[in-house]
C-alpha cells in the first residue's frame, strides 16, 4: 500500500508541477501579449488624443473637413472598443481555465486531507488490536504456566500414589506368604498325623480336629486370618485395578494438557505473528502519513500560487 500510495504521489506531484509550470507559462505569456495590447492601447489613446487635439487646433477649417475627421475619429474610436472587448473575450477563458485548475486542486487537497483523517483513524484502531492482541498474549502466557503447573503436580501426586500402592501391595503378598507357608505347614502335620494313625482312630482324630478348629483355638485363628488376609488382598488387588484405571486417565489427562499446552504454545506464536503484522502495518501508515504531510502544504502552496494568478486575471478582466 505504501508504494502505491508512494507512486501514485509521486506521479501527480510530477503532473501538478508539470502543469504548474505549463500555466506559469502561459501566465507570462499572457501577461506579455496583454503587456503588448496594452501598448497598443497606451498607442491608440495617444493617437485619439492627438486627433482630439488636431481637431480642436483645426475647427477654423472647413466643416465637411471637420464632419469627415469627426467619423474617422468615431470609426477608430469604435474600433478602438472593439478591440478592447476582444483582449476581454481573449483573457476571460484564461481566467475561467485557472478558475476550473484551481478548484480541481481543491478538490485534491480535500481528497488528501480526508485519506489523511481515514488513515490516522486506522492508525488509532490497529493500536487497540494491538492492545487486545498484547493481552490475549499475556492471558495465554498464564495459562501456559498454569497448566505447567498443573501437570506437574499430577506427575508428582500419580508418582507417591504409584509407590504407596506398591509398597501396600508388596507388604500384603508378604503376609499372605507367610500365612500360605503356615497353612502348608500344619497341612503336612496333619497329614503326617493322619498317616500314623489306624483306622480305628481316625474317627477320634478327625473329632479332635474338629476340636481343635474352635475360635479359641489357634488352628481355626490361622483359618480366620487366612480368610480376612483373602478379602484384603482381594480388595487390594480390586484397589490396584481402580488405581492403574486412575493412573490411565491421568495420562489421558496429562495427554490433553499437553495437547492444550501444545495449542497453547501455537495459539501465542500466532498472536505475535499478528502483532508484527500490525506493527508493520502501523509503520506504513505512519509512513504514509508523513508522506501526505509533506505533499499536502506543495499541494496548498500551489493553490495558493493559482489563487493569485486568479486574482492577477480577475484585476487584467476588470
Amino acid at each position: 500500500m505504501k508504494k502505491d500510495f508512494t507512486a501514485q504521489a509521486g506521479e501527480r506531484i510530477k503532473f501538478l508541477e508539470k502543469d504548474n509550470r505549463i500555466l506559469e507559462n502561459q501566465l507570462a505569456q499572457l501577461k506579455k501579449d496583454f503587456t503588448m495590447q496594452n501598448d497598443e492601447f497606451e498607442k491608440l489613446i495617444s493617437l485619439k488624443n492627438i486627433l482630439i487635439e488636431d481637431l480642436r487646433n483645426s475647427q477654423d477649417k472647413e466643416s465637411q473637413k471637420q464632419d469627415d475627421e469627426n467619423r474617422k475619429l468615431a470609426i477608430l474610436v469604435a474600433t478602438l472598443s472593439d478591440e478592447i472587448e476582444e483582449l476581454k473575450v481573449k483573457i476571460s477563458p484564461d481566467a475561467t481555465g485557472f478558475e476550473n485548475e484551481l478548484s480541481a486542486k481543491n478538490e485534491e487537497i480535500r481528497k488528501l486531507i480526508t485519506l489523511q483523517s481515514e488513515q490516522n483513524k486506522m492508525l488509532d484502531e490497529s493500536n487497540s488490536q494491538i492492545e487486545v492482541l498484547k493481552a490475549e498474549i499475556t492471558d495465554i502466557s498464564n495459562r501456559e504456566n498454569l497448566l505447567q503447573k498443573d501437570l506437574s503436580d499430577l506427575i508428582i501426586h500419580l508418582r507417591e500414589e504409584f509407590l504407596n500402592s506398591r509398597n501396600q501391595l508388596t507388604g500384603k503378598d508378604t503376609e499372605i506368604r507367610r500365612l500360605r507357608e503356615q497353612l502348608e505347614r500344619q497341612n503336612e502335620l496333619t497329614e503326617v498325623v493322619l498317616k500314623s494313625t489306624s483306622g480305628e482312630n481316625i474317627a477320634a482324630l478327625r473329632l479332635e480336629i474338629d476340636n481343635e478348629f474352635t475360635e479359641d483355638k489357634p488352628l481355626y485363628q490361622i483359618y480366620t486370618q487366612l480368610s480376612v488376609l483373602r478379602k484384603e488382598c482381594e480388595t487390594l488387588l480390586e484397589e490396584k485395578e481402580r488405581i492403574q484405571g486412575n493412573l490411565n486417565a491421568t495420562k489421558k489427562n496429562s495427554f490433553s494438557l499437553r495437547d492444550e499446552l501444545e495449542k497453547t504454545k501455537n495459539n501465542k506464536i500466532v498472536a505475535k505473528y499478528r502483532l508484527k503484522e500490525f506493527e508493520r502495518k502501523i509503520q506504513n501508515l505512519a509512513e504514509d502519513k508523513e508522506e501526505i504531510e509533506i505533499e499536502l502544504p506543495k499541494l496548498t502552496k500551489e493553490k495558493n500560487g493559482q489563487a493569485e494568478t486568479q486574482e492577477e486575471l480577475l484585476e487584467i478582466r476588470a
